[in-house]
């Protein structure tokens, strides 16, 4: 259920990704995570996520935290726990 809900989340960003971009433009991770207040994360962390750098475990659990907390409270003590079993994905 866990990693059902990691990859969720980032199913769920990606498809923003995509239908907030025209189809003939490249998104911009940078712009991308502006129009959406980073997500309620850091602005690095946002588009480290989207251009896919070695901080997307930790953005995808400070993300599942704060739109999913009882379940993020059920699974993990907290953000390390949750970064664990992210990066065994």
């Amino acid at each position: 259920m866990k990693k059902l809900l990691i990859g969720a989340v980032s199913a769920v960003a990606l498809s923003f990704a995509f239908a907030a971009t025209p189809a003939t433009a490249a998104p911009n991770a940078s712009d991308f995570c502006k129009a959406f207040n980073d997500f309620g994360v850091t602005h690095g962390q946002c588009t480290s996520y989207f251009a896919g750098g070695d901080s997307l475990p930790v953005t995808r659990c400070k993300i599942i935290k704060k739109y999913f907390l009882a379940f993020f409270n059920a699974n993990w003590k907290n953000i390390g726990d949750c970064v664990s079993d992210a990066r065994h994905l």
